[in-house]
Parts: C-alpha cells; sequence; structure tokens
C-alpha cells in the first residue's frame, strides 16, 4: 500500500468498554472486591486485639484492689528531681502508707467474715446492743481510712472486730440461757416465745437433741393445751374414761408432756378403785345372801386389780372363817345328834371334819378324844357280846 493510500485510512475508534466481552468481565472482577464495610470491621477488630495486647496489661498492672493506683517505687525515685523537695512524700513514707492500708484491709476482711458468722446466728435478736456497738467502731474506721489514716483505720477495725469475736465466743453461754428460757416459757404455756427460744438454739446448734424436741413440742403446744383443758373439765366433773382418753390424746401429741402422763396416772388409779369398790360391795352382797362360795370368787376377783389387795384378801379370809365356822356349827350340830344316840364313831368322824378345819379348836380335841374311847368301848362290848365264850378264859 502506498504512503497515499494509507493517509487515507481512517482511525477506528475501538471502545473497549462496550465490548460485550470486556463488559461482562469487568462486572464480574467488581463483583469479586469485598464491600467497604468489611474492611472497616477487619481494622476495628485489629485495633481491638492491638490494644487487649499491649495495652490493658499496662493499665491492669498500675492498680490494685480497692481501686488505688499501686505504689511504684521506681517510678518516684525516677521522677525525684521533678517534685518539690519540701512537699513531696518519700518512697519510704509511701510504702509504709501502702502496708499499713493492706494491714487495715485485712483486717476489715477478718472482721466482714466475723459479721457474716454472726448475722447467720441472727444475733440482732440476743445481742442487738453490743452488735451495734462493734458495728459502730467498723464505721469509725471507714472515716479513717477515706481520709487515709489507715493506722487509726486499722486499729478501729480490729477493735470492732474484737467486739464480734467476743459476741462469737458468748454463743455457748447463750445458748444455755436461751434453753432454759425456751423451757420456762414451755411449761408456762407460751407457744410463740417458746418456738422462738428453740429456733434461735438450733440456729447455734443444729444437732441440739434438747432443742430438737423442744421446738417439736412448742409447735404442738396451743392444740396440746386445749386437749388439757377439756380433759381438767371432764376429771372435775367425774368423767373419768373420758378425760383419761384426753389426756392420751396429749401424750399422743406431747409424748414428754409429764402432767398429761401423772394424770393418766392418778385418773387410771381412781378408775381401778372405784372398780375394786365396786366388785367389794358385790362380793358383799353375795357374803349376805347365803354364796359364800361366789363371795370369795368376787374378793379374788377384786384382788387381781392390783390395789388394796389387803382389803380383798381379808375379806377373802373373813368369807372363809365364817364358812368354816358356818361348817363348824353345822358339824357341831351332827356331833351332838350322833352322842345323843350313841353313835360314837359317827361322832369321832365329825370331830376330825371340825379339826380338819381348826385344829385348835378345844371341844373338838376333847370331844373326840371321849368319843373315840366311848367308841371303842363300844366295839369291846360289842365284840364280847358276838363271843361269850371269851369270858371263861383268865386273861379276859
Amino acid at each position: 500500500m502506498s504512503e497515499q493510500d494509507s493517509d487515507k485510512i481512517e482511525p477506528v475508534d475501538f471502545n473497549l468498554s462496550e465490548s460485550p466481552l470486556f463488559s461482562n468481565q469487568t462486572a464480574q472482577v467488581s463483583s469479586n472486591k469485598p464491600k467497604i464495610w468489611v474492611w472497616m470491621g477487619l481494622s476495628g477488630l485489629v485495633l481491638v486485639a492491638l490494644l487487649v495486647i499491649f495495652v490493658l496489661p499496662t493499665v491492669v498492672s498500675e492498680y490494685e484492689l480497692p481501686l488505688e493506683r499501686r505504689v511504684d517505687v521506681a517510678e518516684i525515685l525516677s521522677n525525684q528531681a521533678l517534685v518539690n523537695p519540701v512537699t513531696a512524700i518519700s518512697p519510704f513514707a509511701e510504702a509504709q502508707q501502702s502496708l499499713l492500708r493492706k494491714e487495715a484491709q485485712d483486717v476489715l476482711a477478718e472482721l466482714l467474715g466475723r459479721q457474716s458468722e454472726l448475722d447467720a446466728l441472727d444475733v440482732q435478736k440476743w445481742a442487738e446492743v453490743a452488735y451495734a456497738e462493734a458495728l459502730e467502731q467498723a464505721s469509725i474506721g471507714d472515716e479513717y481510712y477515706r481520709t487515709q489514716a489507715f493506722a487509726l483505720a486499722r486499729d478501729s477495725y480490729a477493735l470492732g472486730r474484737a467486739g464480734l469475736d467476743q459476741l462469737f465466743d458468748s454463743v455457748a453461754t447463750v445458748l444455755s440461757q436461751t434453753l432454759i428460757d425456751a423451757q420456762q416459757a414451755l411449761e408456762e404455756s407460751d407457744a410463740i416465745v417458746a418456738r422462738d427460744k428453740f429456733a434461735l438454739a438450733l440456729l447455734f446448734e443444729a444437732d441440739n437433741e434438747i432443742a430438737q424436741i423442744g421446738l417439736q413440742r412448742a409447735q404442738s403446744l396451743d392444740e396440746v393445751g386445749a386437749f388439757i383443758a377439756d380433759a381438767n373439765e371432764l376429771f372435775e366433773d367425774g368423767e373419768l374414761d373420758q378425760a383419761r382418753d384426753l389426756y392420751r390424746q396429749v401424750l399422743n401429741l406431747d409424748s414428754y408432756n409429764q402432767f398429761a402422763r401423772e394424770k393418766i396416772r392418778e385418773v387410771s388409779a381412781l378408775i381401778i378403785g372405784n372398780e375394786f369398790s365396786r366388785i367389794m360391795s358385790s362380793g358383799y352382797t353375795l357374803l349376805e345372801g347365803g354364796d359364800p362360795e361366789q363371795a370369795i370368787a368376787t374378793f379374788q376377783r377384786a384382788a387381781a386389780l392390783g390395789v388394796k389387795q389387803e382389803q380383798a384378801l381379808a375379806a377373802i379370809t373373813q368369807t372363809e372363817n365364817e364358812i368354816a365356822s358356818a361348817e363348824i356349827n353345822r358339824l357341831r350340830e351332827l356331833i351332838v345328834a350322833s352322842e345323843g344316840e350313841e353313835q360314837w364313831q359317827s361322832a369321832v368322824g365329825d370331830y376330825d371334819r371340825v379339826l380338819a378345819i381348826d385344829v385348835n379348836l378345844l371341844f373338838a380335841i376333847d370331844g373326840r378324844d371321849y368319843a373315840e374311847k366311848r367308841a371303842r368301848l363300844d366295839s369291846l362290848l360289842i365284840d364280847a357280846i358276838d363271843n361269850p365264850e371269851r369270858f371263861s378264859e383268865d386273861a379276859v
């Protein structure tokens, strides 16, 4: 091609952005780029991490509880040249202050621990004034602490702690007196005071058996009191069986109630005594009615009750004597009849029966001897009559 021809060629304008292929590729590239807020978030996280790693340890190391800046002796020494020597605190003095502050904090921690223990024991119920005085000493220590008079604060805290320690050491004595007061309230039927006192004693000593039993009794005290009042009224009216039943209900609620136990014994003795009198009266009625054998059986039943046995045994003896006397009189009548008919052997037998009842009866002793001799004489006479030939013998 000639230069003239080349001059005639017009330049072609290629706009790549208008090319479909190029536009698609561009869109794809732009869609893969991260958005601006993602970059900002990543930058913030990196910044926070740097602060945590490099800055935070330095800040924390400069402080200690209770949120007071630590004393850095090296820093003080390095800055001595910049501080007015007249008004500056020496490193030694500042170190002493730090030590006193630590001592005050330690004493305060012990005081607060003891306070917590006493609060658990409900100290304000049994030592309100002394407890308030000890806390007042602690409050004075707080004032000293705020003004950085740490030695005075430590001493005030120590006084408060000593007061609380003294209260804590008195728990055993308070427990003993509390149990005494609780028992007295129980005996006076003051349920509210008794419950409070026994509950307080259990705070002091959770496994105290006296307090456990006392609290249980105090909780049923009102109901027990109502039963006792009703039982006493029935007792006065002579309704002994019903009264005893109510006293037994009291023991079911309160097995340690000594009053109810004693009243049960008293009422039971009266009931048995009344039963004894009734049985004995029945026995005498039988005796007067001519039935001594049944009377003796009745008296024996009375003796089995276990009360007034001497009286029952005496009645039995008396009845047996009356029976014996009646029998002796009956036999004596038979003896008189036999002797009148000269039935001496029969009389001897009746005398033996009398002596079996009472061996000391003289009429029976003498009478038997005479009757026996007469009976033997009768026997000899009868034998002689039946054998008359014997009289021919010299010996006979």
